[in-house]
This record gives structure tokens, C-alpha cells and sequence, in this order.
């Protein structure tokens, strides 16, 4: 059991702009409750927060999802939409943020919700319904050099894929040195936490 930390804080952000968030874990859910869940709810916007290598699973998810429920537009942050942004290329993948999201996603809600175009927002790649799709630049934040935070990164990839789930060790090594190049963490937290404490949060 781990909390992430990039859902938590978008959904916070939400919330008190008063905007309405509901969390569903889809791990341990048959196709059928998933959709069930996301028809009871009716959400106008789907979004993920992604690393890479579980990429492919929610990518799918999302086009099953999608499939039953074509009312929403598909958003994905996360690591690897931040550095694999030829995911905006896959079927339903609307929009990706790339690097910090707090600002500009909620930017894109409220956008969305009043049904103004959003197009231009930065960070984000959106994919148009004719197929175009727009690139925008990165928020000045990282070239004003700012500390970034980022939930996800090589640490957690290793803990999480190498010794969590016995991923290759050298396969990562190569993934890590395709996407990222020379790009590395200064530092990295981390956090603690007990699992019944993880679960009540998941519920407020």
C-alpha cells in the first residue's frame, strides 16, 4: 500500500476551488464494477497519474473505460506522460501534464467546466477531436529554478518495480537512461505511513 502523493495534492487542490473528486482504485475491480463505478458517478474529466511501466495498464484501462463511457475527457500526469509525450498519440488519451500540475490542471477544469477553450494551457499536450495535436511549453517555474517535487521518480521506480514486483534491474537502468538521459533527482524524501491511517485518507 502506498499514497500517491500527485493525486492527493490535485485532489486537494480541487476541492477547495469546490470542485467535486472521487478516487476509484481499479486494481483489485473487475471491468464491470469499474465501469459501473465511473456511470454512477458521472465524471466529466478522468484523470491518472502515471509512472512507466504500469503505463500500458492504465492507457488500457482508460480505452475500456472509454469504450462504455465517451463523456469525459482523458487526462494523464505523471512521470512517464512528462517524459513520453508521444503517449498523447494513444486512442482516448486527451490531454498529458507534463511536470507540475497544481496550478495548471485545475486551470484546465475550470476551463473545461465552463466550457471555455483550453488549448493553450501550459504544460499540458492536448490531443483535438480532428486529431491535431498542440504542445505547450513548460510553466516558468523549472526554468526559473525553482524546486521542483515530483511523486514519482527513479527511487521509487526501483522500489516499487525492481523489489516490489521483481522487474529486471538492468531493464530499468536502460528505460531510465532512454527517457531521462542525464536528468536526476537532488534529493528524495521519503515517507512513512501506517497502512489503516493510508486507507482512512483515501476516503475523506
Amino acid at each position: 500500500m502506498y499514497e500517491r502523493l500527485g493525486i492527493m495534492t490535485l485532489s486537494s487542490a480541487l476541492k477547495n476551488k469546490g470542485h467535486d473528486v472521487a478516487l476509484t482504485l481499479t486494481e483489485e475491480l473487475s471491468e464491470e464494477d469499474i465501469v459501473k463505478n465511473v456511470k454512477a458517478y458521472k465524471p466529466h474529466i478522468l484523470a491518472y497519474s502515471i509512472m512507466t511501466g504500469e503505463h500500458v495498464y492504465h492507457i488500457e484501462l482508460n480505452q475500456m473505460v472509454r469504450s462504455h463511457y465517451k463523456n469525459a475527457l482523458s487526462v494523464f500526469g505523471g512521470p512517464h506522460p512528462t517524459y513520453c509525450t508521444d503517449m498523447i498519440e494513444k486512442d482516448y488519451v486527451d490531454a498529458i501534464c507534463r511536470g507540475e500540475g497544481e496550478i495548471y490542471f485545475l486551470e484546465l477544469v475550470e476551463k473545461y467546466e465552463k466550457g471555455e477553450d483550453f488549448y493553450d494551457i501550459k504544460n499540458f499536450c492536448f490531443k483535438k477531436k480532428d486529431g491535431t495535436i498542440v504542445k505547450n511549453k513548460i510553466g516558468p517555474s523549472i526554468f526559473k529554478k525553482k524546486n521542483i517535487i515530483c511523486d514519482r521518480f527513479i527511487d521509487s521506480t526501483f522500489a516499487y518495480q525492481v523489489y516490489g514486483k521483481g522487474v529486471n534491474k538492468n531493464f530499468i537502468n536502460l528505460v531510465h537512461k532512454y527517457i531521462l538521459g542525464k536528468i536526476k533527482a537532488d534529493m528524495t524524501f521519503i515517507l512513512k505511513v501506517n497502512i489503516s491511517k493510508a486507507l482512512q485518507r483515501l476516503k475523506t
